[in-house]
């Protein structure tokens, strides 16, 4: 008895989960990166709605850890967007201080919420994908991965940005000589910055690095080959016991 009552929970259960439906937002971005122009003031994306019901677009910045100066000013940052329909989304820039010759990394987040019938579960989708801020008069770069110094260090490599652009890479570097992988901390590397990565072992033997860079959209290109230097003299001097 105890058996059939079970299974007879089990199917009420069923039924009830088969008569409520979901609903999830279904929001085609015409790209996966936005690049704001210092020299036109703004950048601009289209979203299409391509559920079938009206959706509730939220779009917003998200400043990054190493650079949380207010920038940018997203319009509109919410609005109604019907089944079918493309909705524009401008990044105006607002603040003087993106004046500085070099580029400047933010995060865009775009998630929509579909408007529901009743007995019908919402479940909202989020995008996140990359703002690249140009300063006026900086031509674009399809190889600012170029632009990388990497050199041995003491206790592993490090990498510097020498060049104006933001580059975007693999977390996941090979060395040349065959040795253990290494793992950048993160997968970018703005203008000016030097990132260490440390190694288990020495890399004195090491001579090229390998890595992955990805293009303005995002997407991961060939392994590209760089010349790791040796330790700056007045470095080793100093680390010298």
């Amino acid at each position: 008895m105890k058996l059939r009552s079970g299974i007879a929970a089990l199917a009420l259960l069923s039924v009830s989960l088969l008569a409520v439906g979901t609903a999830q937002a279904s929001l085609q971005l015409q790209s996966s990166v936005i690049v704001v122009d210092a020299g036109e003031g703004e950048g601009v994306i289209s979203l299409k709605n391509k559920s079938e019901s009206p959706v509730l677009l939220h779009s917003a910045v998200v400043d990054i850890a190493e650079d949380s100066e207010p920038l940018l000013l997203v319009t509109p940052p919410i609005t109604r967007v019907d089944p079918g329909d493309t909705q524009m989304v401008r990044f105006i820039l607002k603040n003087e201080g993106a004046g500085r010759p070099v580029e400047r990394l933010r995060r865009a987040t775009f998630e929509g919420i579909p408007q529901a019938a009743p007995g019908v579960v919402s479940i909202a989708v989020r995008q996140n994908i990359p703002v690249i801020i140009r300063p006026k008069g900086l031509k674009p770069n399809s190889t600012p991965w170029a632009l990388l110094q990497w050199r041995r260090t003491a206790s592993g490599l490090s990498v510097t940005n020498a060049g104006a652009y933001v580059v975007r890479m693999a977390p996941e570097l090979s060395l040349a000589s065959g040795g253990a992988s290494l793992s950048l901390p993160r997968t970018y590397i703005l203008p000016g910055e030097t990132l260490e990565v440390p190694a288990a072992t020495a890399l004195a033997a090491t001579e090229q690095i390998s890595f992955r860079p990805a293009s303005l959209n995002g997407y991961l290109l060939e392994p590209v080959q760089a010349a790791l230097a040796a330790p700056d003299a007045a470095k080793a001097a100093l680390a010298a016991p």
